[in-house]
Order: structure tokens, then sequence, then C-alpha cells
């Protein structure tokens, strides 16, 4: 691109006679003179100069995004097998230790947090199942605040299940896990109760 990109757009400006030297992208001077006449003023070839730079600058952009695109991937979905967690006297994290996908490797089945690998929009949803009498209450949480909930209470079905989702804007470092409220219970059972995200795209 460079020189030869201005001298050909600034010969289709003919303005002015007589040579201009220009600047090239390499810092030497290449003086526009005799069948590489070039009549255009110099605050013109200052604009083409940062239109240029400019136009490297969105390219670079676009492939650092390209290549983040494609390099980062990253999904899993977990379940407790099992386990009746609950009910404790404190809010608790639930740890997921049956791993069924773990793409990218963000979650971790000792501390059940996710961890955002990379800037972007992810998805999550989380399924609790319970049996009476307890009731199931539970948050979906990014860092330590709520995102949304899912809550069962007592009913005459012995058996019952709630489940929530929600797209999340994440920096990369955000945490993102499941707690459950205190005095309330969880049961893993047959893959009922689940933990999944994944990432929708970079940003």
């Amino acid at each position: 691109m460079g020189v030869t990109v201005i001298v050909a757009v600034a010969s289709l400006l003919g303005c002015l006679t007589g040579p201009v030297a220009l600047e090239g992208s390499s810092g030497g001077q290449v003086e526009a003179g005799g069948n590489e006449m070039c009549c255009v003023p110099a605050v013109i070839v200052s604009r083409l100069y940062a239109l240029e730079e400019k136009l490297v600058a969105a390219e670079k952009k676009l492939a650092e995004l390209k290549k983040t695109k494609e390099s980062v991937k990253v999904a899993f979905t977990v379940s407790l097998q099992g386990e009746t967690l609950g009910p404790y006297t404190t809010p608790t994290t639930l740890i997921y230790k049956t791993v069924h996908t773990n793409i990218g490797s963000a979650y971790s089945p000792l501390t059940g947090i996710f961890t955002a690998p990379t800037k972007g929009l992810y998805y999550f949803s989380f399924t609790c199942f319970k049996r009476s009498p307890y009731i199931s209450h539970a948050s979906l949480v990014k860092n330590d605040a709520d995102v949304v909930r899912v809550y069962d209470h007592t009913t005459s079905d012995p058996d019952s299940m709630a489940t929530n989702s929600a797209a999340v804007q994440l920096e990369a470092g955000d945490v993102v896990f499941v707690r459950l409220v205190a005095s309330t219970q969880i049961v893993g059972k047959s893959d009922l109760t689940t933990f999944s995200g994944f990432l929708v795209y970079p940003l």
C-alpha cells in the first residue's frame, strides 16, 4: 500500500504543478516528478497517510477479533449425582462434581465456580431437583451479585423441579456459580440437578 496508493490517488486529484516530496511508510523521501508527477496539496497527502494508518489499525483489530473468536471455545455441563445438599445455616456454593462437558476448562469441579477466560456474552442455565418437605431456593451468581433465581416451595408432590437461565456479559476473570440459599435443600438424582453455560460470542 503506502506511497503507491497515495501517489495513485494524488494523481487523480491534480491541483498544483511541480514535484512534491512524499514521505514513505518506511520514513524515506520519495519525490514524485517526471513520469511520477504528483500534483497534490500537502494537506491532502497528509490526510491520505492518516486514512492509511486508520485502515491498517482497523485491519489489525479485525484480525485480532477473528483470532479470538476462533481460538476461544467455552462450554460446560455439570451435575450432581446422588447427593443431597442442605439445609445449611449459611448460603453455600454448589459444587457440581460430575462433569459431562468442559470445553476450555473454565469450570472447576473442585470449587463449583466458572471463571470467564475472555470478555464476552455468555449463556447459563441451571436446574434444581428437590423433595418435600424442604424448600429449594438457589441463585445464579455473577461475582457476588445474584443474576436470576429458582424457587420451589413445599407441595403435595414429593418430587419437583425448578429451572432458570440468563445471558450474562462478563469480563475476563469474572466468576459465575450457583448458590444455595440458607435453610433450603437441593437433591442430585439422575442428572436432574445441573448447571450449564457457554460463550455466545466474545466482545
